[in-house]
């Protein structure tokens, strides 16, 4: 006898181990990316926090001032990015939008030791 396809068994065999695979496999490969995008999330969240630190060290009596009066200083991207020390078209690798420009990075003073927050999304 001439056989010529696959059985009923091979097939249901072959069917069972994608799915095992794909059951196994499919949440390891979600949070690798997961863990990918929040760490590249981090690196833009340092970038932005040097780029205020370079602006404060440009700008010291202006941010001492206002962290006198207010407590804090906030320097907006916005103004980083005019000043040379951000690039433009910042994206969220999170959520895959465009970081604001009005998301600003909160300076406070403890002792001589500048400390930088950025409170966007």
């Amino acid at each position: 006898m001439n056989k010529n396809g696959f059985t009923l068994v091979e097939i249901l065999v072959t069917v069972v181990l994608i799915t095992l695979l794909a059951v196994f496999i499919t949440p390891k490969v979600r949070t690798l990316i997961n863990n990918s995008k929040d760490k590249a999330y981090d690196g833009i969240v340092s970038t932005i926090e040097d780029a205020a630190k370079s602006y404060t060290y440009l700008n010291t009596n202006t941010i001492d001032i206002s962290i006198t009066a207010n407590g804090y200083a906030e320097v907006t991207l916005l103004t980083l990015q005019q000043n040379g020390l951000l690039e433009g078209g910042i994206t969220n690798p999170k959520t895959s939008e465009d970081i604001s420009y009005s998301d600003v990075v909160r300076i406070t003073k403890t002792g001589n030791k500048y400390n930088y927050e950025y409170m966007g999304g």
